[in-house]
């Protein structure tokens, strides 16, 4: 898997999910939680906020294959909870470090760095 672009795999529980944090997974995040592009920086800080992109990434993933999720975001959630939550989280934060969206990245976005040129 290509874990320049956004692409990543997780495990939880038995099963390996498979995430796309790409444009589509921050828009359907972005609409979730009724806001715009750039307040994703800030939205990110809080823990749920990141479980929620995580599974929005999972739904993208999910879909680029022309196949619709199983579960949805509350199941998603309890699977999560169900495993090492703080594992998964780095899991998946290391997986959004490396996405980017419009040509940056969510830090980027946020302003904590300065895009590369």
């Amino acid at each position: 898997m290509n874990n320049y672009s956004g692409y990543g795999e997780i495990k939880i529980g038995d099963e390996l999910f498979k995430f796309k944090f790409g444009l589509n997974a921050y828009q359907l995040f972005c609409t979730h939680r009724g806001i715009s592009l750039g307040e994703i920086g800030s939205a990110l800080s809080e823990t749920m906020a990141v479980l929620e992109l995580a599974y929005f990434a999972h739904v993208t993933e999910v879909r680029m294959r022309d196949k619709q999720p199983y579960m949805n975001i509350t199941q998603f959630m309890e699977a999560v909870n169900e495993t090492d939550t703080l594992e998964f989280l780095k899991q998946a934060h290391e997986i959004m470090a490396t996405s980017k969206f419009l040509g940056k990245t969510v830090e980027e976005w946020a302003g904590e760095k300065k895009p590369n040129p």
